[in-house]
């Protein structure tokens, strides 16, 4: 093999020029020297990443064990561990570790001599003074302390990274009135350092100078209104808006001095609209909404909103004086129909609330009613007045045909929009039922379901067409879609189509006499037809043949009803004592112990009777879906303040 190479090279030298045997030779020997250089980086490499994965493995695996011994309570082997960790990276959160782990062993010399050193290193890292301070705070030392921390405020930069930072670290440590400081020289020194107001409000909160706190948020609303709602938050999560303290009668009263100051200011009115909406104070709300509408010549969309808000709170008579001012502005006014008919609303909800209402006031509020729907005439937004006439002639006026030929003349006018149309079904469906046209009524209830099959709106239909069935003793089929509606996305009519749902299956599959279920069910269509005597004379025929029936509760809370509905509220007391005595077990046990406190309290002004009944629920009854409304009717009749 030599001898085949030196005959080769030989060979070489006979046909190839010298110089280019050099370059050959020199390009060989390049070659060789990188190959050397590569596999010695190469191998270079890989030391270099095994040492320092091995680095990272032993530094990770202090820090695990420098954790178990904080855990454990053994402070001084975890601030040892933590200091290992932090001299291999030179992480100021290993070094803060540190110090806590000294300060957990009460070792304050090591943690301040520790702190001194760094000081030393990083003279102006302020956060480490902030710390040294906290040292001598704990250990006793509160003039160093001061002292300290005085000298981290006064070599503050006006630097906004740094102020906060510095103000963080005091509120970390508990010390309010030095981050104030802090937050006060960004405050007074930084443009635009007004979002940090909500930081130095709580802070202002927390050492009791709430006349500070308000004046910060008041001033954050001026110079950024769209802190507005956040302002509103911080306030309600601060102050107790349900009693007249000092606090709020001071944020009243720098909300009238921000008013008057700044006038041009609608932000500050606002925030008084608000401030007396949180009391319940309806009426000084509205003195500023009218005064906003004036002052800033406004088209009556608050008025309109106000209006809205206290009617819904039943503030009716604030509610009528809104809509009267915004209808008072002129019928030019974007507002002005919508607030003539909302104010019928308004007027019906009074006479709807009140226990001594009398046909006569309805009449002269029918006559409202359809000079207003006259005047404006038959449209989508006159619909629902429409539905509120129908109803005050077929309900309270025994006027049938009236309520009926309105709702039908709006059904077919063109100007009538589909889900405003299928209202008007529902509602001529439930007087068609009540003037007993029963089969014209399921039409009309079926038309609804159909045009809004898959909404709340079609399943409100469909379950009074399947109580039609039900009074007509067609169980079986009303049964069939009453299980359907127990899926519906409204909770109330699931919760109806449920209880509909068990009252015919609980009273039809286990008793093959159907009678009584028929009985109850005739009941119960000549009590929805507002034949109250013959309902009443119904149930008593059942008591008497079927004393025992399981329908026994059932039939004595129909009773209540049907007293109530004549407003014989003592004969519907005693109805509703004897399901209380003899089935209080039974589903309807809570319903009748409720509405029976319910009765002494609005009905027949016994507060001592009222409160004992809701006592009794509340303790006998907790899981009942009465307990938190009767708790909060307790309350207000024991005179408590929330």
């Amino acid at each position: 093999m030599q001898r085949c190479s030196r005959q080769l090279f030989g060979l070489l030298l006979l046909v190839t020029p010298i110089s280019r045997i050099v370059r050959y030779l020199c390009n060989v020997s390049n070659i060789v020297m990188n190959s050397k250089r590569i596999i010695f980086l190469f191998v270079l490499t890989l030391l270099l990443v095994a040492t320092t994965h091995s680095v990272t493995a032993q530094r990770k695996g202090d820090y695990q064990i420098a954790e178990q011994y904080f855990k454990q309570g053994d402070f001084e082997r975890a601030a040892e561990y933590y200091l290992k960790v932090y001299k291999q990276t030179g992480s100021t959160a290993y070094f803060d570790k540190y110090i806590t782990a000294l300060n957990n062993n009460q070792d304050y010399s090591g943690a301040e001599k520790a702190i001194k050193k760094q000081i030393r290193k990083q003279p102006k890292r302020l956060s480490l003074r902030v710390q040294l301070g906290d040292i001598y705070f704990i250990s006793g030392k509160k003039e160093s302390a001061t002292e300290t921390w005085t000298k981290v405020i006064d070599l503050l930069e006006e630097n906004q990274n740094e102020i906060v930072t510095i103000a963080y670290q005091f509120t970390k440590i508990d010390q309010a009135a030095f981050a104030l400081q802090a937050y006060e020289l960004g405050k007074e020194s930084i443009p635009g350092f007004f979002s940090y107001y909500p930081q130095m409000a709580d802070l202002y909160g927390l050492i009791g100078d709430y006349g500070k706190m308000i004046d910060l948020y008041l001033e954050l609303i001026r110079v950024n209104p769209g802190y507005q709602q956040t302002v509103q938050n911080l306030l309600n999560r601060n102050f107790d808006f349900t009693d007249d303290n000092v606090n709020t009668q001071l944020l009243k009263q720098k909300l009238y001095q921000q008013t008057n100051q700044f006038p041009d200011n609608q932000m500050y009115a606002e925030m008084l609209i608000w401030l007396n909406l949180q009391q319940s104070n309806f009426k000084g709300a509205f003195v500023q909404v009218k005064s906003l509408d004036k002052r800033f010549k406004e088209n009556g969309s608050r008025l309109l909103n106000f209006a809205r808000m206290a009617s819904k709170n039943e503030k009716y008579s604030i509610a009528q004086e809104a809509y009267e001012t915004l209808i008072s502005k002129g019928d030019f006014q974007p507002y002005y129909e919508t607030a003539r008919i909302e104010l019928l609303t308004t007027k019906k909800a009074v006479l709807d609330y009140s226990i001594s209402s009398t046909t006569k006031q309805y009449e002269k509020l029918n006559s409202q009613y359809l000079h207003t729907i006259e005047e404006f005439g038959i449209a989508d937004h006159t619909a629902p007045a429409i539905r509120e006439m129908a109803q005050i002639n077929a309900v309270t006026l025994n006027q049938l045909d009236f309520a009926i030929d309105w709702l039908v003349r709006t059904i077919e006018s063109p100007g009538v929009a589909k889900r405003e149309a299928a209202l008007c079904k529902i509602a001529l469906g439930d007087y068609l039922l009540m003037n007993n046209q029963i089969w014209e009524a399921v039409l009309y209830y079926m038309q609804a379901e159909k045009a809004f099959k898959y909404d709340a709106l079609g399943d409100e239909a469909k379950l009074k067409a399947a109580k039609v069935y039900y009074y007509t003793g067609d169980f079986n089929w009303s049964s069939g879609k009453l299980n359907i509606l127990k899926g519906s996305t409204s909770k109330l009519i699931s919760n109806d189509a449920l209880y509909l749902s068990n009252l015919i299956t609980d009273n039809t599959t286990t008793d093959t006499n159907l009678h009584p279920m028929q009985m109850y069910a005739q009941a119960d269509l000549w009590f929805v037809q507002h034949r109250y005597e013959k309902a009443y004379s119904k149930l008593d025929s059942l008591q008497e043949f079927y004393p025992d029936h399981s329908l026994a509760d059932e039939v004595l809370f129909q009773k209540y009803k049907i007293r109530f509905a004549q407003k014989e509220y003592e004969q519907a007391a005693i109805e509703l004592t004897q399901i209380m005595d003899y089935y209080s077990t039974d589903i309807l046990g809570d319903d009748a112990i409720f509405k029976l406190a319910e009765l002494y309290e609005i009905h027949l002004s016994d507060t001592e009777k009222a409160m004992q009944y809701y006592l009794l629920l509340m303790t006998d009854y907790q899981d009942s879906v009465f307990v938190t409304e009767a708790r909060k009717r307790y309350r207000k009749l024991r005179g408590d303040s929330a």
